[in-house]
């Protein structure tokens, strides 16, 4: 069965793009990063001003959507405490 792709959200920094998907991911949502970043041969404040694309796929845009825009700043706290051992 073939599934559609969409943008589901655009992120100013590629951290907060990696840390929604690392919390889509963690619920077994697939998603993937696009930005145009020269194949990294840009300086950092040019590398991103695109933004970074948050990809899923087209039947998990509703649940991503709930789950991105759920406050989940003390979730994502605990889960780096943890793998840092404090």
């Amino acid at each position: 069965m073939k599934s559609n792709i969409l943008t589901l959200k655009k992120f100013s920094t590629r951290l907060e793009a990696e840390m929604a998907k690392e919390v889509l991911e963690s619920v077994g949502i697939k998603s993937f990063l696009s930005a145009d970043d020269g194949g990294g041969m840009r300086p950092a404040p040019f590398a991103y001003s695109m933004g970074v694309e948050l990809i899923v796929r087209e039947e998990d845009v509703q649940r991503a959507k709930e789950i991105l825009d759920a406050d989940h700043s003390q979730e994502l706290k605990d889960h780096f405490r943890q793998e840092e051992g404090l």
